[in-house]
Formats: structure tokens, C-alpha cells, sequence
């Protein structure tokens, strides 16, 4: 068996999309036999659960927008087309941890998850100081798919690829996410084609199934990044005012991002709405177990899979989708489960707020077994991802 080293982000205590899929893909791993050292973000909390061997870099600061004038966005323009923003600092963290962890034992693979940019740019210079180890990118996002573009936006992604293009010709391995497949190809074409491996998001994990009174509220649940650009809440909640007035409901939003105020204003003027924040992966999985209704907002321009969507559906629990374009790229996986409701954000309030009802009417209680979803959705298993670089081993 290998010895594999993985960089990921947050990963110990409240782990974004990127944290979670790196700790199914490292359960996986050890599980088949192999041994993984984590490079990740620190954290003042470290869960109680087996999460592996873990190495922290310092979580960076934030960055600050500072002056948006014009002529500070044409100057940043202008850095973009020579080189992606990047933060040195952050790079150099990775870098020299994972160089420390080379020097210290022998490691066979390192596995970057992508984003960010940073974990990237380090492996590609660990490859050059250490020509033998395997570096495989695993790519959950993708830098252009779908996002919409100003003529910044569109000089960034240029740059973007330009360095993907250097990076990709220092490692060994590419896995992206399947709905990336047709965009990928499209900009690399068959110059990295043999490094090219295929997958889907590794989250569909078993979960506690709990059993609730028939007679307790309905209860719904949304968890992940609110964003006023590419994901706002203010359609959902005008159909669950709309919906208060026909049905008795508790909503809750375990959610961060620049939102939080129109929610909680949303909470003080509707009492079935609860504003929790962002908690602990083990106290927001606790939540979803107990929940009726799982909610998920689709993005209004990119292709990138919201994790928590796959999440979702490995509780075999009914899903209402609130899409925001036309090929949403949920749909195709939502047209296969069984209990999916899909609004469209362009239907009427009140129609869209009787549709929702006629779903929780008809699906509260039904739940689907999880070898069904599985056989539905297999390369969203932790396993197959776990396979696929076992191959490359």
C-alpha cells in the first residue's frame, strides 16, 4: 500500500465543500489500506472522530478589497493578464510543510484538492525538488465553467488557464468532476488528455435515519454559503411567506456568506424561520438527520455541483431544488432521484408556494434506501474516487 499525502483547506472542525470531500476521499483511502497525511487549515477545535494524520498551515486572513475605484480595477486588471492573483505567503505554507513531511518519511502520492489556487501552485514546485513523487490535482471546481463574464472576469480566466496550462505540465494527474468534462476539453483540447481521469463529487456517505413523530412540525433545512451574485436567498424566502400562510412549518438556514442580514430580517418578521449559522459538520449532519425537507439553491451562472446537493441526496430524504437558470446542471442529477421537487425562480410566488406545498403534502415521511441511491449514483461514492487513484497508484 501507498503512503499519500493530501492538501486540502478547512478540514477539522466546520470544513467547507472542499474540506468534506477531502475527508470522505482520505476515509476512503485508509480504508482500502493506504496511509494519508492531511495538510490542512489550523483550527482551535479538533473533532473527536478519526480524521486521520493532520499537519496544519495557518489559515490565511482574508483578503480586503480596499479601493475599487476605477483606476485600482484596471491596475488589478493589468497584474491578471501576466498572473493569477495569488497569496506567496499561502503557497510557501504549503509548500513548506509538505517539504518537511518529504524529509521526514518517504510518500509515494501527493493529492491536491482544488481550490485554491495556492495548494496547486505548491505541488507543482514540490514536483520539481521531488521528481519521483505521483501529484494528482483533484479539481471539485473549475476556474471558467459557466461563470459569467465582464471583460475582468474574462481577462482573470485567461490568466487562470495560462497557468493551469504551466501547472498541468508539471504533475502527473488530472481528475475533474464530470460536469466540468465538456468545458475542460474544450479549453485544453488533448494536450494533457492522458493525465485526464474522470469523476464525480465524493459525498455520498450513509447516514443515521431518524424517526419522527408523525404529529411534529415539519421541519426544513438549508445549510452551505449564501451569495448575493451567484446564490440569493430572497426568491426562497418570499414562497415561504407566501407558504406560512397555508401551512405550519420550522426552516432553518445553517448557512454564512453576505446574506445573513436579509435572512435575519427574513426570521424577525416570520417565526418559523431560524437563523443558525454555521456549525460544526457534526452538529449540522445531526440536523439533516432530523429534518423532513432538505432545501438547495442552485447557482445562477456557473456548472459547478453544489456538494451539499450529492450530500443531500445520500439521506434518501425529499429534496426541493430552487433553480436559477436554464441548464441548471442539478437537473440531471435531481431527475434521478426519485423524491426531487424543482421550482423555477421565474414561476409566480404564489404558484411556486402551492407547488411546494402539494410536494410536502405528498412526500413528508418518504425516504429512500441508500443501496437504491447508491446504484443510482455511484461515482459519487468516496470509494470510487478512492479506486481511481489506486489506479494511478
Amino acid at each position: 500500500m501507498s503512503r499519500i499525502i493530501v492538501l486540502t483547506t478547512t478540514y477539522l472542525n466546520k470544513p467547507y465543500a472542499n474540506g468534506v470531500c477531502a475527508r470522505n476521499i482520505v476515509r476512503a483511502l485508509r480504508s482500502a489500506g493506504h496511509t494519508v497525511n492531511v495538510v490542512c487549515f489550523e483550527d482551535k477545535v479538533i473533532p473527536e472522530e478519526d480524521i486521520g494524520q493532520v499537519c496544519c498551515i495557518p489559515k490565511p486572513p482574508k483578503r480586503v478589497t480596499g479601493d475599487n475605484s476605477l483606476f485600482r480595477r484596471i491596475g488589478r486588471t493589468i497584474k491578471a493578464i501576466k498572473k493569477p492573483e495569488m497569496d506567496e505567503q499561502f503557497v510557501d505554507n504549503y509548500f513548506n510543510i509538505t517539504n518537511k513531511l518529504l524529509q521526514t518519511k518517504c510518500f509515494d502520492v501527493l493529492i491536491t484538492m482544488f481550490f485554491p489556487i495556492e495548494g496547486l501552485e505548491a505541488t507543482s514546485r514540490i514536483k520539481q525538488v521531488y521528481p519521483g513523487i505521483k501529484t494528482i490535482a483533484y479539481e471539485l471546481d473549475s476556474i471558467g465553467d459557466g461563470i459569467l463574464c465582464s471583460v475582468r472576469q474574462a481577462v482573470k480566466n485567461r490568466s487562470y488557464v495560462h497557468w493551469q496550462k504551466r501547472v498541468y505540465e508539471q504533475i502527473d494527474h488530472i481528475i475533474i468532476m464530470k460536469s466540468h468534462q465538456v468545458y475542460w476539453k474544450k479549453v485544453f483540447g488533448k494536450r494533457f488528455q492522458g493525465k485526464l481521469l474522470v469523476s464525480d463529487l465524493p459525498v455520498l456517505v450513509q447516514h443515521n435515519q431518524s424517526i419522527k413523530k408523525t404529529d411534529e412540525s415539519i421541519s426544513m433545512v438549508y445549510s452551505g454559503r449564501i451569495d448575493s451574485i451567484y446564490r440569493s436567498p430572497k426568491y426562497l424566502l418570499s414562497v415561504l411567506s407566501e407558504l406560512k400562510k397555508q401551512l405550519f412549518f420550522d426552516f432553518y438556514f445553517y448557512s454564512e456568506g453576505d446574506c445573513e442580514t436579509v435572512i435575519s430580517e427574513a426570521a424577525k418578521q416570520n417565526s418559523q424561520i431560524h437563523q443558525c449559522g454555521y456549525v460544526c459538520q457534526g452538529e449540522l449532519e445531526k440536523a439533516l438527520e432530523e429534518s423532513d425537507f432538505l432545501i438547495n439553491l442552485g447557482n445562477r451562472t456557473s456548472n459547478n455541483v453544489p456538494s451539499k446537493l450529492i450530500s443531500y441526496i445520500s439521506f434518501g430524504k425529499p429534496i426541493v431544488h430552487f433553480s436559477s437558470q436554464k441548464d441548471d446542471v442539478c437537473r440531471s442529477y435531481l431527475e434521478q432521484y426519485p423524491l426531487a421537487l424543482i421550482i423555477d425562480d421565474s414561476m409566480k410566488i404564489d404558484e411556486a408556494a402551492k407547488k411546494l406545498l402539494f410536494f410536502v403534502q405528498s412526500t413528508k415521511g418518504k425516504r429512500l434506501p441508500f443501496n437504491l441511491i447508491e446504484s443510482i449514483f455511484q461515482e459519487n461514492s468516496p470509494s470510487h474516487s478512492a479506486e481511481l487513484i489506486t489506479r494511478i497508484l
